[in-house]
C-alpha cells in the first residue's frame, strides 16, 4: 500500500486548498478525491490539513506535452518572517506543476505499490578481484586501483626517501613487490591490508622486478651495480646476486619459471639467467637501448628497443632475433595471460601497440596520455592499465575494442604498474528506510536516516566506507564509515533550487536509495536498496500528524 497525502477539503476562500484544486495535478493513475479507485497499483488517499495556504490553482491548461499551470497559477504566503518565492521562482514553481514534481512540493506523492521495499539487502559470494598497483615515483607512494570500479581505494606511503620504480605481484596476489630507486630497497606490500610488511636491501638503483611463477623468488635489476638481486620470498632475504650487462633495466620470467630475461640498456643486449642455479646461460644482442621485456610463452622473448623504435623477438631455443617495427620510444611491455598478444607502450608517441604473437603483426596503436612508461594486463586479458608519467594518470584500455574506457588520476610521475588478483571474502549489506524533507518552499531538500549495515560471513565489518546514492547510482548523496556494529549512517542536504529538489525528491521517493560498499583487497563489494519516506516540511506542517499506511 502506498500513501497519497491529500489536503482536507475546504470552503472557497477559507485559506485552505480544496481537493478539487489538486485533482488536476494527480497522475492519470490516481483517482480524484472521493472517486473510485483505479485498476492497477494499490493507492491510499490520506487527508492532510494545511494550517496555511500552500498554493491556489486558478487556471490550468492542457497541452500535448502534459498538464501545466500558467505563470499566475500558484500563490503562496509563507510563514511570518520567511522569505517568499520571488517572481522567477514562482515561474519555475508554476512550470513544475507536472504531476510528479508538483505532488512532491505540495506534500503529496503517488507511487506504485512496488516502488521500494521498507528494507533492502544484497549479498555477494566469494569473488576473484583484481587491483592495479601503481608506483608514483616522485610522491614516494603506491596507488591501489580497484579494477572493478577504476577508483583509487588506497594510497600506500613508502619509507622516507622512496622513489618507487618497478612493481610486480605474487602469483597468488598475496604480496606486491616495489623497487625503490631512492633507497636501494624493495618494499613488500601485504595486499590483505595494503601495508608495507617488509623492506629488503638490494643493490644500488633498483628498477625492474619480477616474481617467478611459483612465487618462491623475486628478481630485481640493480642498475647502479650491473647486477640482479635474487630475493627468497620465504624470509625476504637476498639469496643470490648475478652479474649481467651494463645498466640492467627490466626483467621478466618465462611462464615455466626456468629462466628470467634481463635487458641491459647500455649494452644493447639481453641476459638469460637459469633460475635453477642463477647462472647467465646466454647473452643476446638486440636493438638500441633495450628497456621493457616480456615472455608470453616459453619459446620467445619480446624486447622493447627505445632508441631504435622496434621490438626484438628472441627465439629462446637458438637465440635468433626477429625485428618488429612499432611506434616511437617503445618502453614498457606486458603479455596477455594466454600469450596471444604482447603490448608495448611507446613513450614518445604516447600510445600503445599490440603485437599478435602468432604472426608478429602490429595492430593500430591506441592513443593514451603523456609519456606512458609501463603497462599491465588484467588476468582475464580484458583490460590494460597504462601509466602516464607526464599526466599523473593511468589509462584503462578495453582490449576487445582497443579504446580507452577510463582515466584514473594517481600521484606524481607514475611509472611501474602490476595487477594483483586474489579471492575476496563475501559480504552482505542491509539498508533501512530513510526520510526526506522539503523545506524553505522547496529550496532545501534533506535526507536523514540513510543507514546500511555491512557483514562478512555473518559478522559485522567495521571501518569500511559506504557510499549512499540514488537508486540508479548517478547522484551521490553522502558517505559514511561502518562502526563496530558494521553500520554506516549519514545525512544529505541539497539546495538545487525548487525545480532540482523536486526532481530529486520524486526520484528518491519513487525509487528509493542505494548503499554501496566497493570492496577491498580482502572483501567483495556489495550493495542494497531501501525506501525513502517523504515528510512534510516546515512550510506545510499539518495541524495533526500525517497518517501513513503501508
Amino acid at each position: 500500500m502506498v500513501t497519497v497525502r491529500m489536503p482536507s477539503p475546504g470552503r472557497a476562500g477559507d485559506g485552505r486548498v480544496s481537493s478539487s484544486s489538486f485533482s488536476s495535478m494527480l497522475p492519470p493513475s490516481a483517482p480524484p478525491p472521493g472517486g473510485d479507485r483505479p485498476a492497477g497499483p494499490d493507492v491510499s488517499v490520506v487527508p492532510v490539513t494545511f494550517h496555511r495556504p500552500l498554493c491556489r490553482a486558478r487556471r490550468a491548461t492542457t497541452s500535448g506535452s502534459g498538464r501545466h499551470c500558467n505563470d499566475q497559477a500558484l500563490h503562496s504566503r509563507g510563514a511570518p518572517g520567511a522569505a517568499l518565492p520571488g517572481r522567477e521562482e514562482k515561474r519555475g514553481l508554476a512550470r513544475l506543476c507536472r504531476p510528479a514534481a508538483c505532488a512532491v512540493l505540495a506534500g503529496l506523492i503517488v507511487l506504485p505499490a512496488t516502488s521500494a521495499a521498507a528494507e533492502g539487502s544484497g549479498a555477494t559470494a566469494p569473488a576473484k578481484s583484481s587491483f592495479a598497483y601503481v608506483a608514483d615515483s616522485n610522491a614516494g607512494r603506491v596507488s591501489v586501483i580497484n579494477t572493478a570500479t577504476n577508483k583509487v581505494i588506497k594510497t600506500i606511503q613508502l619509507p622516507a626517501g622512496a622513489r618507487p620504480r618497478g612493481v610486480a605481484a605474487a602469483p597468488d596476489g598475496s604480496h606486491v613487490y616495489v623497487t625503490d630507486f631512492g633507497t636501494g630497497k624493495v618494499s613488500v606490500i601485504n595486499t590483505a591490508d595494503n601495508e608495507v610488511s617488509a623492506t629488503v636491501p638490494v643493490g644500488s638503483d633498483p628498477g625492474g622486478v619480477t616474481v617467478t611463477p611459483n612465487g618462491s623468488h623475486v628478481y630485481v635489476t640493480d642498475s647502479g651495480s650491473d647486477k640482479v638481486s635474487v630475493i627468497n620470498t620465504a624470509d625476504n632475504t637476498v639469496s643470490a646476486t648475478v652479474q649481467v650487462g651494463k645498466l640492467p633495466s627490466a626483467v621478466a620470467a618465462s611462464p615455466d619459471g626456468s629462466h628470467v630475461y634481463v635487458t641491459n640498456f647500455d649494452s644493447g643486449s639481453v641476459s638469460e639467467i637459469s633460475t635453477a642455479d642463477n647462472k647467465v646461460t646466454a647473452t643476446v644482442q638486440v636493438g638500441s637501448d633495450p628497456m621493457g621485456v616480456t615472455a608470453p610463452n616459453n619459446s620467445h622473448v619480446y624486447v622493447a628497443n627505445t632508441a631504435s623504435n622496434n621490438v626484438s623477438v628472441v627465439n629462446t631455443g637458438d637465440h635468433k632475433v626477429e625485428t618488429v617495427q612499432v611506434d616511437e620510444g617503445p618502453m614498457g611491455m606486458a603479455s596477455a595471460a594466454d600469450g596471444s598478444r604482447v603490448y608495448v607502450t611507446n613513450a614518445s608517441s604516447n600510445d600503445v601497440s599490440t603485437i599478435n604473437t602468432a604472426d608478429n603483426k602490429v595492430s593500430a596503436p591506441v592513443h593514451v596520455d603523456l609519456f606512458p612508461p609501463a603497462v599491465a594486463a588484467t588476468p582475464d586479458g580484458s583490460h590494460l592499465y597504462v601509466t602516464n608519467s607526464g599526466a599523473k594518470s593511468v589509462s584503462v584500455i578495453d582490449t576487445r575494442t582497443d579504446r580507452v574506457t577510463a582515466t584514473v588520476r594517481v600521484d606524481d610521475v607514475p611509472i611501474g604498474v602490476a595487477i594483483a588478483s586474489a579471492t575476496t571474502a563475501p559480504t552482505a549489506m542491509t539498508a533501512q528506510t530513510a526520510t526526506l524533507t522539503l523545506s524553505d518552499w522547496g529550496r532545501t531538500l534533506t535526507v536523514t536516516g540513510l543507514s546500511a549495515t555491512l557483514t562478512s560471513n555473518g559478522k559485522p565489518l567495521p571501518h569500511q566506507s559506504v557510499a549512499f546514492t540514488n537508486s540508479s547510482g548517478d547522484t551521490p548523496l553522502c558517505s559514511g564509515v561502518t562502526d563496530a556494529n558494521g553500520t554506516a549512517t549519514c545525512q544529505a542536504t541539497f539546495n538545487k533550487g525548487i525545480r532540482g529538489n523536486a526532481a530529486l525528491a520524486y526520484d528518491l521517493v519513487a525509487h528509493g536509495y542505494k548503499a554501496v560498499y566497493a570492496g577491498d583487497t580482502t572483501h567483495a563489494g556489495s550493495a542494497a536498496k531501501a525506501r525513502v519516506h517523504i515528510s512534510v516540511g516546515s512550510e506545510s506542517v499539518p495541524d495533526r500528524p500525517a497518517q501513513d499506511t503501508a
